[in-house]
């Protein structure tokens, strides 16, 4: 009997394992099985450590040419990159009110402390009536007056209070004083205001628009009117419903029309488009439940509940329609969903489940049954989706889980790392993972090969069967690169050692730790890797019902002879390595290899 394991695939939980394919695994971790063969994934490095305290939960990674710096939190934010000509601004919720930075104020001290500086998103309106003394004589005109503050960024508030109805000379002067020059939100928010000056208008003609007087600086209460009709500089006023975003706003994401949207409650809000700062109400809209995540479809927005998911269409906020709810398919957990493009994940009672304009679909339901799925605790899950796979990551116990889906290729594998929360950024392709203060980038292409283990289906055999042969076809040359890096990883690990050796306190004790900070049976200490050489070789594993059967380090492609005295009729066999596994082979005898 021969058993020849080529075209490698992932894992497939919900099959029984003696009736999957031959090439179908049990366990694939740190691999990558796209191409068919047993490709080990690449370790990871520090990108940045965050000044914030406490474990990160998100992260967003700014460019500013060539300069590229981290903003962190320790609790759940949503950040929205908007371009402008000159500048690009992050807008963000989730910490206190909603805010907005540009790189150059996130960066302004703080030693890596980012967002260090920022402001509040949006203007107040001012709170308090001009007063305006006409002037008497000539051919008296009505005119309304009112104020707003603007931004040095060109953000414009809604407009004051507006003086009662006043007639007086068009040609004297109208005093006008009492302009309140602090700006300030009523509902208590913390986050500064820009620097403003203040834009009076007033209305003129039978039309009743809101003309441009004059801009005057925010320090200066009065001012005399004294521009007449013909002068007056031609702008109108457009931001009447210019309102500030809800202080308790969530979930901010840019709509393709310019605008931004986010919720609080149940109700939806957009921005005017390419006006972070100005959210109408007009523009608010309610779900039939208590919305827990939002994300975009194209110029949809799928809007996640925690009931029934509802779809919201329009090419730009004033003329979006919500959709009527679809069937019960409550969100459970705000950082499990992520946009594929055409629709939309996330976890969900039955499973992770996507939608779209044309329904909901159970992703998982080949991987995973309801029963499974619920023991992973799906309320903790967060995901990522970054070059073509979907990252998720589950808490089947009191530790993470992390399972990568190839959505191209439906095969899924699990990485070793154990994350508080999962970040990508669009600019670099990564996917990066955050571990306590650290931001670490996951499949680093300048890092060493991780150790990939892959363990196959169940084999049934007729008979018990003593294999005397097997090979396994596999790629070990390391290149220049990839020495350099493990005689540096190996330094590194070294380097980090020697203090912990020499304290004597390596946490390796039982209960030495906070429970779920290290791995069952870990300790301080980090992983020294072998000297480098110019290869690597295969450990090949042989499974039996009671566990391990027998395991040999392969350092080429030529057949070896397996010991005799033992017959096995219920095996799995496997390999870990830091090569490319192509292909594993067993047979009664060394000819048998050969027999095609």
């Amino acid at each position: 009997m021969r058993i020849n394991v080529i075209g490698f695939i992932g894992m497939q939980p919900l099959g029984n394992p003696e009736l999957m394919a031959d090439n179908a695994s049990t366990v694939a971790t740190n691999c990558l099985l796209e191409s068919t063969e047993i490709v080990p994934l690449r370790g990871t490095t520090v990108d940045t450590t965050s000044a914030k305290v406490g474990n990160l939960v998100s992260a967003y990674r700014m460019v500013e040419g060539a300069s590229a710096a981290w903003m962190a939190w320790p609790f759940d934010v949503d950040v929205a990159k908007m371009q402008f000509p000159s500048v690009t601004r992050y807008i963000y919720t989730g910490e206190n009110e909603p805010r907005i930075t540009t790189y150059a104020l996130a960066i302004s001290g703080g030693a890596s402390d980012y967002p260090h500086s920022y402001r509040a998103l949006g203007i107040p309106a001012p709170t308090t009536a001009p007063t305006v003394t006409p002037p008497a004589g000539g051919t008296p005109v009505t005119r309304f007056y009112g104020y707003t503050y603007m931004s040095d960024w060109g953000e414009e508030s809604a407009l004051s209070p507006i003086t009662a109805s006043l007639i007086g000379n068009p040609t004297g002067t109208w005093a006008i004083t009492g302009m309140n020059t602090t700006p300030v939100f009523s509902d208590g928010r913390t986050a500064p205001i820009g620097t403003c000056t203040i834009n009076l208008y007033r209305t003129e003609g039978s039309s009743g628009q809101w003309m441009l007087v004059n801009s005057t600086p925010i320090s200066s209460s009065s001012y005399d009117d004294t521009v007449t009709a013909a002068s007056l500089p031609g702008d109108t006023l457009i931001s009447t419903t210019y309102e500030v975003p809800p202080k308790y706003l969530r979930g901010v994401k840019l709509h393709p029309s310019g605008a931004l949207v986010g919720f609080y409650d149940n109700v939806l809000c957009f921005s005017e488009p390419f006006q972070p700062h100005a959210w109408p109400t007009a523009y608010q809209m309610q779900a039939k439940s208590k919305i827990v995540a939002i994300e975009i479809i194209g110029t949809t927005v799928a809007v996640l509940t925690d009931s029934r998911p509802q779809l919201c269409f329009g090419q730009e906020p004033g003329a979006m329609q919500m959709s009527d709810p679809g069937e019960a398919m409550p969100c459970l957990s705000k950082r499990s969903v992520v946009s594929f493009g055409d629709r939309v994940g996330f976890a969900t009672d039955a499973g992770y489940a996507t939608i779209s304009e044309n329904g909901v679909d159970i992703l998982t339901q080949a991987i995973w049954d309801y029963h499974t799925w619920h023991r992973m605790n799906p309320a903790n899950t967060f995901a990522v989706y970054a070059s073509g796979r979907l990252h998720l990551v589950v808490h089947p116990s009191s530790r993470a889980q992390w399972y990568v889906f190839s959505m191209r290729s439906n095969l899924l594998t699990t990485s070793s790392y154990l994350p508080n929360a999962l970040c990508t950024d669009v600019t670099t392709g990564n996917v990066y993972f955050l571990t306590g203060s650290n931001i670490n980038t996951w499949n680093d292409g300048a890092a060493t090969f991780q150790y990939a283990e892959w363990i196959g289906k169940l084999f049934h055999l007729p008979h018990p069967i003593n294999f005397a042969a097997a090979r396994i076809r596999f790629d070990g040359v390391l290149s220049d690169a990839d020495i350099a890096a493990l005689e540096a990883a190996r330094a590194a690990a070294i380097a980090t050692n020697a203090p912990i050796v020499a304290s004597g306190n390596a946490k390796g004790a039982y209960n030495a730790k906070p429970f779920n900070t290290l791995r069952y049976g870990a300790s301080l200490l980090q992983f020294v890797p072998s000297p480098a050489t110019d290869s690597v070789g295969v450990v090949f594993n042989i499974f039996d019902d009671n566990g391990l059967k027998y395991s040999k380090t392969i350092l080429n492609e030529e057949p070896f002879r397996l010991p005799s005295g033992f017959k096995i009729r219920r095996m799995r066999v496997g390999t870990v390595s830091q090569a490319c596994v192509k292909s594993i082979e067993l047979a009664e005898s060394m000819a048998g290899l050969n027999v095609a």
